[in-house]
């Protein structure tokens, strides 16, 4: 029974119809007083925030400074003249990626890493251990 139960919510989920229930339950969750801020809030945190409002922007590799390595950052906006110069780069720690630090660092020293924030976020909880492609930029390659 549980099994069947299981396979008939994945099955919901993943059709038209699951995904449209859900899109209008995140709507809900969102309009409802004091638990619509805290759900933005943490839907933020753990990086499945979109658009302008969204805690982070893209995810980056940062040079460690101490040898050709490089750490895993989330850039939070861009600062400097222009607002083009630098980036606020947030690189979390591994694997409790609420803690970290804050760097400001030149935008040409940046590599892009081309995977979404949460997916980032599931790599540092895991410690490297999931499952997703990684990509190392060239220096620079930041639009």
């Amino acid at each position: 029974a549980v099994v069947v139960a299981l396979y008939g919510i994945g099955l919901l989920v993943t059709t038209f119809l699951g995904r449209w229930l859900f899109l209008a339950i995140d709507r809900l969750m969102a309009r409802v007083p004091l638990l619509g801020m805290a759900y933005r809030s943490l839907k933020q945190v753990l990086g499945y925030g979109s658009g302008k409002d969204a805690l982070f922007q893209r995810v980056v590799w940062v040079p460690n400074g101490e040898n050709e390595g490089a750490e895993l950052g989330l850039v939070t906006r861009r600062v400097g003249e222009a607002a083009g110069t630098a980036e606020l780069v947030f690189v979390p720690g591994s694997p409790n990626p609420m803690a970290g630090r804050l760097v400001l660092i030149d935008r040409q020293d940046l590599r892009p890493a081309e995977i979404e924030v949460n997916a980032a976020l599931e790599l540092l909880v895991t410690m490297g251990k999931a499952d997703h492609r990684i990509h190392v930029g060239t220096r620079g390659a930041i639009a």
